[in-house]
């Protein structure tokens, strides 16, 4: 049955129109569009900003539907045309899925039923304390002839339900495997699967397993008065069922994890492999490489060797003799350089003399240059002197004659020339005197002329001796300099002897420093071979070893597949077998005097799917269908249900009301009273003989019982014998 629909949108539209946007869902949707909900379908509506809240029940048949909006913010009608597709709920996996295996869903069912209810016996254990080993007696002991396996509550002037024959019509009706005694066993899968699991413990873990079923998954209504008790059955029938899926959802993912675990194992033990083969291959090269160096090294050896051979085949007297010149060649070095030192050192002080020399001469060069030109300047001095009295004696002449000329008229011719011979003596003895004066400056002149001419000649003199000493001293030093570049390759030729010597000596340390430690390492590597050589036998058994783990866990992979293969195909056929099962027994058993209840009872036999709520009939086309009372009607070969003010095709009617009606049911259940287990517990004591032992027996008179029907149909039934009572319901199951 289909709780999940496909809803197509065709066309939106509000009246009045205003922008408006709708959500199911949750998800907004425009013409066209489509989205999955579950009926009733929640839809929202945004006009403006205001959000409305709207509850929308769907029908496959019907494609119209309007919403009324009735708010103060807005007050109108949303009329949308819809196509609804059914999608079908649980689906199969591939037959070929690992985990559509009903056979593995059956074991971890039954698994987890016994750890679920060994737990709740346990805790009942603690609870009842002696209690509780009486109640067990009572489990197992076997019933009265003459007692009703159940207290029945009658009203007054009833009688109490006595046994009815194994094959007798009338039957409890029960939803589930039922017996005609009034238990109700319900094993949560196969139960020969179950049983088979269970024997394998103890017959006190059967008993207890048996116990427990008793409590769980029960729906029994025999009465008016045991609501209570129906309400209590139901709710545990559901809650086993969660336990289930659980179980299988438990039993999946570990199967999942499982294989990804064994997937990762294989993988990591072929990387593992992988690594140890790459790790092979490093050690063969580095063999290769070991073997390589060790050529090199045992020929580097080979070459010491014979440079020590040769080092040997040299004569003691001739090395004795190489020393000895080296040491003589080593000696005059010492003295030629001693003697360069000396040549050095007078060179030296004879520049250091030639230095003073050459200063004191320039001193008194300087010396004589400053007389000369003061001599130049006294007599340019002089000769400006000079040339000042001439000047002199110029003006004087003409101031003679101005003076004579103005005289001339006073002074008489007489007095005129004796004026005239007193100025010309005077002028003569003037003149005389300036001669003199001139004669001493010239005298002068000369002689510091001569003075000065003198001494350029000495100082060119001292020039050209100090120039030729000079390059007396240039001539000694670049000798020196040629003995001492002499002294100097003899010295470098000897250090280069030396030196080649000091080379040889340290080659031959370096030769055997090598030696010693190629030897060395030749041990170590001889050493790291044979450490090489136990890790790789090591690998090698490790790698076999992996190898056969490896091989053993592929071949138990193998095995558990083709077991599991096998299986699979017994539980395609045990499914097939149960299905030929179910269409041979029908699930609803109508009155024949009541046409439409026999149309109901062909519809509901050849319906492929179960019912989650049994029709239970009232009379003339009144059913009660969970809380709800309803009209079947038929017509033209039709079975249609009234609901509200129109009518619904009876399927359509089933897959809109059915999740509604469970849904309320579990709601209102309650768990099952002790006092109620107790009672369920004594019905299955008469299946079990007390004085057994063996839980394989116990099994098998399970499976008996099974096969003999005892727990496979159920219908309603009515009892004319027994005194009249009130109208009581039939009851409709499922299997």
């Amino acid at each position: 049955m289909a709780s999940e629909y496909e809803i197509e949108i065709g066309d939106l539209a509000l009246s009045p129109e205003v922008p408006f946007e709708v959500f199911i869902a949750k998800k907004k949707v425009q013409k066209d569009a489509s989205v999955f909900a579950t009926n009733p379908v929640p839809v929202s509506m945004d006009i403006n900003g205001s959000i409305f809240e709207l509850v929308l029940n769907v029908f496959q048949n019907q494609t119209e539907y309007s919403l009324e909006i009735a708010e103060e913010a807005f007050s109108g009608t949303l009329t949308l045309v819809l196509r609804i597709t059914p999608v079908v709920e649980d689906a199969q996996q591939p037959s070929d899925s690992l985990y559509n295996c009903r056979y593995l869903r059956n074991i971890s069912a039954s698994e987890s039923y016994y750890e679920s209810t060994k737990n709740i016996l346990t805790s009942l254990e603690e609870m009842m304390g002696e209690n509780y080993q009486k109640m067990l007696d009572d489990v197992v002991r076997p019933p009265s002839p003459s007692r009703s396996p159940v207290r029945k509550n009658t009203k007054p002037g009833g009688k109490t339900p006595g046994k009815t024959p194994s094959k007798s019509p009338y039957k409890r009706s029960f939803s589930g495997l039922s017996f005609d005694q009034g238990g109700l066993v319900e094993i949560p899968c196969n139960e020969e699967i179950f049983m088979d699991r269970v024997s394998g413990k103890d017959s006190h873990s059967l008993m207890l397993v048996v116990a427990g079923l008793l409590a769980r998954r029960r729906l029994l209504k025999v009465s008016d008065d045991e609501d209570i008790v129906l309400k209590g059955i139901i709710d545990n029938n559901a809650k086993a069922c969660q336990v289930m899926k659980e179980a299988f959802e438990e039993t999946k993912a570990q199967i999942a994890s499982e294989k990804e675990d064994i997937q990762k194992k294989i993988q990591a033990i072929k990387d593992i492999i992988a690594g140890l083969e790459n790790r092979l291959g490093d050690d063969k090269e580095k063999n290769k490489e070991l073997e390589a160096e060790k050529n090199k090294i045992s020929g580097e050896v080979k070459e010491c060797l014979a440079n020590i051979e040769i080092l040997k085949s040299v004569n003691v007297d001739d090395a004795e003799q190489i020393l000895e010149n080296v040491m003589k060649v080593r000696a005059e070095g010492e003295k030629a350089e001693q003697q360069r030192k000396e040549l050095q050192d007078e060179f030296m002080e004879y520049m250091a003399k030639f230095r003073s020399e050459m200063a004191e001469k320039d001193r008194e060069v300087s010396r004589k240059q400053d007389q000369l030109n003061k001599a130049i300047a006294e007599f340019n001095q002089k000769d400006v002197q000079l040339t000042h009295l001439v000047q002199d004696n110029a003006k004087l002449q003409t101031q003679v004659l101005d003076n004579t000329s103005k005289l001339v008229v006073k002074i008489s011719q007489h007095d005129r020339v004796k004026l005239l011979n007193d100025l010309v003596t005077k002028d003569t003895q003037a003149v005389g005197n300036l001669k003199e004066k001139l004669q001493e400056i010239l005298s002068k002149f000369e002689e510091i002329k001569k003075a000065t001419s003198a001494s350029i000649s000495d100082i060119q003199y001292s020039k050209e001796s100090l120039d030729r000493t000079q390059e007396e001293v240039k001539a000694a030093i670049n000798s020196k300099n040629q003995e001492h570049e002499e002294l100097v390759k003899n010295i470098t030729l000897v250090s280069e002897n030396l030196h080649e010597i000091r080379s040889l000596y340290d080659k031959t340390s370096q030769i055997e420093q090598h030696f010693t430690n190629l030897q060395k390492r030749l041990l170590f590597s001889y050493e790291n071979k044979e450490h090489a050589v136990r890790e790789m036998k090591y690998l090698s058994d490790l790698i076999l070893h992996l190898t056969s783990c490896y091989t053993a866990a592929h071949r138990s992979y193998n095995k558990s597949t083709a077991l599991l293969d096998q299986k699979n195909c017994e539980v395609i056929t045990i499914h097939k077998a149960l299905e030929e099962l179910k269409k041979k027994y029908p699930v609803y058993f109508p009155i024949k005097e009541d046409p439409l209840d026999m149309a109901l009872g062909n519809y509901l036999n050849q319906r492929e799917l179960g019912l989650a709520v049994p029709f239970i009939r009232e009379g003339g086309g009144v059913y009660i269908f969970g809380t709800r009372k309803i009209l079947v009607n038929y017509e033209r070969g039709k079975l249609t249900v009234k609901v509200g003010g129109g009518f619904l095709p009876i399927e359509e009617f089933i897959h809109a009301y059915s999740d509604i009606e469970v849904e309320k049911f579990v709601t209102k259940c309650q768990e099952l009273s002790p006092k109620t287990k107790k009672f369920l517990g004594k019905w299955v004591g008469g299946f079990v003989d007390n004085n057994l032992e063996n839980a394989k027996k116990m099994k098998e008179m399970l499976v008996q019982a099974a096969e003999d029907h005892k727990y496979s149909v159920s219908y309603g039934v009515k009892n004319n014998e027994r005194t009249p009572s009130p109208q009581r319901k039939s009851r409709t199951s499922f299997s």
